[in-house]
C-alpha cells in the first residue's frame, strides 16, 4: 500500500511539474488577446540586441486594443498603429507609449505589456494587425525598427 501511496504521488508530482513548466510566459497575461508570442516556440518575443517587443490584438466593440510588450532593456518608447492585413494601410495610430510612466501588466517573464485602446472605429469587414516597432537613430537618421505584427484578426 505504502509502495502505492509514494508511486502515485511521484506520478502526480511529475505530471504536475510538467504542466508547469509548459506554461506560456509572456502572453498568458493577456487574457482575451491574439499575441504574435502565442505562435512562437516557447511563446518567445522579438527579439533585437536583448530588446524584447510583443504586439497583442483584442477586439472591444468598435474599438481594437493593441496590448503592447516590451522589456526593460527597450531603447525607446514603443509605438504601435492598427493596420490593414492585406493592403498595408495604416487605420490608426496608436502613438508612442512613454514606457517610464505608462501603466504595466507584468508578465511571468520579466517583459511588460502596455494596453492601449483606439477609439470607436467604423469596421472594416477586413483582417487587421496591430504592429509595434519604435523610432530611433542609430548614426544614419531616425528610422521606424522592428515592426513587429500580432496575429491578424477581422475587423
Amino acid at each position: 500500500m505504502l509502495k502505492r501511496i509514494l508511486a502515485t504521488s511521484a506520478a502526480l508530482g511529475a505530471a504536475l511539474a510538467g504542466t508547469l513548466s509548459l506554461a506560456p510566459a509572456a502572453s498568458a497575461q493577456e487574457s482575451g488577446y491574439a499575441c504574435r508570442s502565442d505562435n512562437t516556440p516557447n511563446h518567445s518575443w522579438a527579439n533585437w540586441g536583448g530588446a524584447n517587443i510583443d504586439a497583442c490584438i483584442a477586439r472591444n466593440g468598435s474599438q481594437i486594443i493593441a496590448g503592447i510588450g516590451v522589456n526593460n532593456a527597450f531603447p525607446s518608447d514603443p509605438c504601435a498603429q492598427l493596420v490593414d492585413a492585406d493592403t498595408g494601410r495604416w487605420l490608426y495610430d496608436f502613438g508612442c507609449v512613454d514606457k517610464r510612466t505608462g501603466s504595466w501588466v507584468p508578465a511571468f517573464s520579466g517583459n511588460h505589456y502596455f494596453n492601449y485602446p483606439s477609439i470607436d472605429l467604423a469596421k472594416t469587414g477586413r483582417q487587421v494587425v496591430v504592429q509595434v516597432g519604435f523610432w530611433a537613430d542609430f548614426g544614419s537618421g531616425t528610422q521606424y525598427y522592428m515592426n513587429v505584427q500580432s496575429p491578424r484578426i477581422i475587423f
